[in-house]
C-alpha cells in the first residue's frame, strides 16, 4: 500500500533532484526558500481552485489512469504469451530428469523424500512394493510436478512484477507532482511538520479548517487509489491468464499420463530389485 506522506516526499525529493543545479553528492536542504518549478502552471492556482475542483481533478486522473492501464494491461499480456511460448520445452527436461532420478532411486533421494521406504521395504515382497508404487510413489512423482509448476509461476509473477510495480509508482507520483497538487502539498506538509503549534484566533482558525480539508483529501485520494490497485491485481495483474490456464491443463495432462506409464514400467521391470543392492 501506498503511504500519503511517503509518497508525497517522493515526489517533492524527485523533483528537487532533477531542479537542482548542485551536484548529485550534495545534500539538498529543503527550506522555506526552496521554490520547483513543476509545470507551467499559476504557483496560487491551488489556492483559488475550491476544494471541489480539487476532488473533481482526482476523480479525472483517476478515470485517464484506468484508461492508459488497458493499454499497459495489453503489453502485459504480451510478455505473459511470450513466456509461456519460451518456456513450453521445459516439461519434457522435467520429465526426463524426474525419470532418471527414480530409475536410479537411493538413499539421497530417499531423504529428499523423507519417504524412508529403502529401510522400511527390507522384507517386502512384491505385492508391497506394487502398491506403495501406485499410492505413495505416485503421490511423490504429482509433489515433484506441483513443485516445478509452482516455480514457474513464481518466474512469471517475479516477471509481472518487474513490469508492474514500477508502472504503479510512477502513476501515483506523476498525480503528486502535478503543479498545483505538488505546490499544495509541500506548502501543507510544511506547515504541518516544521511549523510551531499555532493557537486558536480566527485567521489560525482558518488555516487549521484548509489544513485539515487537505488532509482528508489527500487520505481520501491514497485510500481509493490503494482499492484500485488492489483490486487490479485481484482481477488482472496476479489473476491467472488464460494461456497460463490452458498451459497448465495441457502439460499436467502430458505428465499424468507419463507418470502413470512410468510406474507401471517400474512395476514391470522390478526396479526395487536394484534400488535395494
Amino acid at each position: 500500500m501506498v503511504s500519503t506522506v511517503y509518497v508525497g516526499l517522493l515526489a517533492l525529493a524527485s523533483v528537487l533532484l532533477n531542479n537542482s543545479s548542485v551536484q548529485a553528492t550534495q545534500k539538498i536542504r529543503i527550506d522555506a526558500t526552496t521554490r520547483p518549478i513543476i509545470r507551467s502552471e499559476p504557483e496560487e492556482l491551488w489556492r483559488t481552485k475550491s476544494n471541489e475542483w480539487k476532488v473533481n481533478e482526482w476523480k479525472l486522473w483517476l478515470k485517464k489512469t484506468e484508461d492508459e492501464f488497458k493499454e499497459f494491461y495489453a503489453s502485459l499480456d504480451e510478455v505473459k504469451k511470450n513466456w509461456i511460448k519460451e518456456n513450453g520445452t521445459g516439461v519434457k527436461e522435467f520429465i526426463d530428469l524426474t525419470g532418471k532420478k527414480w530409475l536410479n532411486f537411493n538413499e539421497a533421494v530417499d531423504k529428499e523424500y523423507k519417504s524412508n521406504v529403502l529401510r522400511k521395504s527390507a522384507s517386502w515382497k512384491e505385492d508391497q512394493w506394487k502398491e506403495w508404487l501406485t499410492k505413495e510413489g505416485k503421490k511423490l512423482l504429482e509433489k515433484d510436478w506441483q513443485s516445478w509448476i509452482a516455480q514457474k509461476e513464481s518466474l512469471l509473477s517475479a516477471l509481472i512484477s518487474v513490469k508492474w510495480d514500477p508502472w504503479k509508482v510512477s502513476k501515483f507520483q506523476e498525480w503528486k507532482t502535478i503543479g498545483w497538487k505538488f505546490k499544495e502539498d509541500v506548502y501543507w506538509m510544511r506547515n504541518t511538520f516544521y511549523m510551531p503549534v499555532i493557537d486558536d484566533s480566527p485567521q489560525n482558525k482558518e488555516f487549521k479548517e484548509k489544513c485539515n480539508e487537505w488532509k482528508q483529501r489527500d487520505k481520501m485520494e491514497t485510500e481509493q487509489w490503494n482499492n484500485w490497485i488492489t483490486e487490479i491485481e485481484n482481477n488482472h495483474v496476479n489473476k491467472d491468464c488464460p494461456q497460463w490456464a490452458k498451459w497448465k491443463k495441457e502439460k499436467t495432462a502430458i505428465f499424468d499420463k507419463w507418470s502413470t506409464s512410468f510406474i507401471n514400467s517400474l512395476i514391470r521391470g522390478k526396479q526395487w530389485v536394484k534400488w535395494k543392492k
